[in-house]
């Protein structure tokens, strides 16, 4: 295909307030170098995209690119030439023509918007944002540093000339009045990037980084500038001064930003003879290792976000093992200038070991600026109550904005019993009983690693059935899936989050298919390893979403496979076991309804009428035992470190019509080999219940079936000889 090629250059107009082309910015920005947004972005445009390699074809026959040259452009049959922008003045032309011919071809999406949407110009970026559940701040510049077909490369003299240049043309593009510039060095001087200060017709600031970034394999300049930090710990500001302080001094000066680090060096030189001063463009992202044992000592903006930044500042320092203490700050006044104001307050830097600490400042802070830094303790009585009850979605046991942990053997059925959650979840379907019991549709994700797509629509058309819901009951579920995508789905990598956060801000409920697919890095059992799992977990709590993850049962038996931390920070815990044709699904922990019972339902699956249904079993009296098995393992069952447990025998034919339910786009000669560990049969014994099964018409689902021979007899060559039958 021939897609107008932007390199990672500026290809759109900027249209609206201030605010507004700062967003529209980034969001394309972003899109140049992002596939998985780009793919977003097509199904948001046409539900029936489909993704081939370096392309994204839609229904109408417009293809969208995903090469990293051209990613997020698109093209028509009516393109017959490719152009390219070069990142300077004369592109300004390029994209104008392209805008104002939408129907042939376009360096970026928004044109294509317009005509699919009816969008306006000015709302395709706002739009795009409230449909995807986005939301981009200044601060997604330090989240968001990659640049197309570009590396990141120190400057110049020569490129801080030009980038000074680029910097007139941004205030132009956005409608700034004038700028200052501040550079921020690495340890031998070199400039890393700048931080600019842009002033509007009001006087309002706007800090925006300027760096340099040089194209692929190019060693010879073709260096451009944009405005993303470049990709890792950002520097501290003058960091080539600061190292030189090493051992020669015991404190440090940080300011609350460059202007007040630049006044205190022209109207104090004596301060900075005798004290490192530096200042850091990001609380979160700046690299502060370089103060070293050196003792920090905060100063303050004079304002209300003034003292909260810097209780940010003085939990990141504390983090790398510092003490911080902190220097007083008067208000602003209308009658003192800031300069004079900064002088009285900077004296006391003569003797640091008498500035504040944490709780002194805080005090300090309630007292000049009336707020409170601190979190702090409050009653129990007048701790906060929601008005709202969170809705209950299974019955005593989870509620929206609550996690849980579902596991078991292989071949009990937790891939169907979370295909039935997200199905009744979708369609605000109740099923077993009422234990399954949303009270409306809500918006619910299903994260897939490992199914094959027809298999996934089989399961899911069957369950349907089974329901008595509509056919397309299954269209109420989002799905991201692996096999799919062609490549691995993951939430325990920043590129991986980057990639799913879109969909999963606009469910809510999301069900994951499965942890080790999904999170790879809780395969050790080591607690550490977790720390992706639970910030997912975290995260949906405080977003308010309902989190389901679907794992393996460890050899224990009652518990999933792995540390006990994947289960630390979760609500509820639920193991579903076998005995016989009966599902037991039992809550080995309940956070929220402790007084429930541990058996939470029991259920069979049942093939009826071409739908697999779930039918919830009455409670049944139960012998005491003094020989009662571990949880995960019943009679008929063997539980060693070298053998899963299994159906027992008594319901063969029900144990297989389970496991190629579960899996009927597997082949005879895989369910055979599996299901002789699971059941402790020989293969021509298997084979043979097998094919008993087929024609009596108990096995219709399964999708990858043997071709029937003469007579509907599966032929000989489909058994495989028998190898130490028992």
């Amino acid at each position: 295909m021939a897609y107008l090629r932007a390199f990672g250059h500026q290809a759109w107009s900027l249209r609206g307030s201030l605010e507004d082309r700062l967003i529209q910015d980034l969001l394309w920005r972003k899109v140049q170098t992002d596939r998985a947004l780009v793919m977003n972005l097509a199904k948001l445009i046409d539900p029936n995209a489909k993704p081939d390699g370096n392309d994204i074809f839609l229904s109408s026959g417009t293809t969208i690119s995903l090469h990293p040259d051209s990613c997020g452009a698109y093209s028509t049959q009516r393109n017959h030439r490719a152009s390219c922008l070069h990142g300077n003045i004369n592109d300004k032309q390029a994209i104008l023509d392209a805008e104002q011919n939408p129907t042939s071809k376009g360096y970026y999406l928004g044109p294509l918007f317009q005509q699919k949407k009816g969008w306006l110009p000015e709302n395709v970026c706002s739009n795009i944002l409230r449909n995807m559940g986005m939301l981009l701040t200044q601060e997604d510049r330090y989240l968001f540093n990659l640049k197309a077909c570009h590396n990141s490369a120190l400057m110049s003299d020569r490129d801080k000339l030009h980038a000074q240049l680029a910097i007139e043309n941004f205030s132009i593009d956005f409608g700034f009045k004038r700028f200052r510039v501040y550079w921020y060095s690495t340890e031998n001087g070199s400039t890393a990037f700048g931080i600019v200060y842009f002033l509007d017709e009001t006087g309002v600031i706007t800090k925006l980084p300027i760096s340099a970034w040089q194209r692929d394999a190019n060693s010879d300049g073709n260096v451009v500038f944009d405005l993303l930090y470049p990709p890792h710990n950002c520097q501290l500001y003058d960091l080539h001064d600061l190292v030189r302080w090493h051992d020669m001094n015991k404190h440090v000066l940080i300011c609350a930003n460059e202007v007040t680090c630049e006044t205190i060096k022209e109207d104090h030189a004596w301060i900075h003879k005798t004290i490192p001063v530096t200042t850091y463009s990001s609380v979160a992202v700046s690299d502060w290792s370089p103060i070293g044992s050196m003792k920090p000592i905060i100063f303050p903006d004079n304002s209300v976000d003034g003292c909260h930044e810097a209780f940010k500042v003085y939990i990141a320092l504390q983090a790398q093992g510092l003490t911080p203490r902190f220097m007083k700050r008067l208000k602003k006044q209308h009658n003192r200038s800031d300069r004079i104001i900064l002088a009285h307050d900077i004296y006391p830097i003569v003797t640091p070991d008498k500035c504040l600490d944490l709780y002194d400042f805080a005090k300090h802070c309630r007292d000049e600026f009336k707020v409170e830094i601190l979190p702090g303790a409050i009653p129990l009585s007048k701790l906060p109550s929601s008005e709202n009850e969170p809705e209950l979605i299974m019955e005593g046991l989870l509620r929206i904005g609550d996690q849980m942990t579902i596991f078991a053997w292989r071949g009990v059925g937790k891939s169907m019993f979370a295909l039935l959650l997200a199905l009744c979840f979708a369609n605000g379907h109740k099923a077993l009983d009422g234990r399954v019991c949303p009270s409306r549709k809500y918006s619910v994700l299903l994260i897939d690693g490992e199914m094959p797509p027809s298999s996934l629509k089989k399961r899911a058309r069957s369950i349907t059935t089974g329901l008595g819901l509509p056919e397309e009951a299954a269209e109420e579920i989002m799905v991201r899936s692996s096999v799919v995508e062609k490549r691995d789905l993951l939430l325990d990598t920043d590129t991986g989050w980057r990639d799913l956060l879109p969909d999963i801000a606009k469910a809510d409920i999301i069900i994951i298919d499965s942890l080790f697919k999904i999170f790879p890095s809780n395969m050790s059992n080591e607690i550490s390893n977790v720390a992706a799992l639970n910030n997912f977990y975290d995260w949906c709590r405080k977003n308010g979403k309902a989190a389901i993850v679907i794992d393996h049962q460890g050899k224990k038996g009652d518990t999933a496979s792995g540390t006990m931390g994947k289960e630390m920070t979760v609500d509820a815990v639920l193991l579903l076991k076998k005995k016989n044709d009966k599902i037991e699904a039992t809550a080995t922990k309940n956070r929220n309804f402790e007084s429930s019972p541990n058996c939470w339902v029991k259920y069979r699956m049942k093939m009826e009428s071409g739908g697999m249904t779930f039918q919830p079993i009455g409670k049944e009296p139960t012998a005491s035992s003094t020989n009662a098995l571990p949880a995960g393992e019943d009679e008929g069952m063997k539980n060693s470190d070298d053998n899963i447990s299994a159906p027992s025998k008594v319901d063969t034919d029900q144990a297989i019509i389970d496991y190629i339910a579960e899996h009927p786009d597997k082949a005879q000669g895989d369910i055979v080999k599996e299901l002789m560990v699971q059941l402790h049969l020989g293969r021509s014994v298997l084979s043979a219940r097998i094919k008993q099964l087929r024609e009596g018409g108990q096995l219709e689902f399964w999708t990858n079936a043997p071709t029937k021979g003469k007579g509907g007899v599966i032929s000989s060559a489909e058994i495989a000889p028998d190898q130490g039958d028992a």
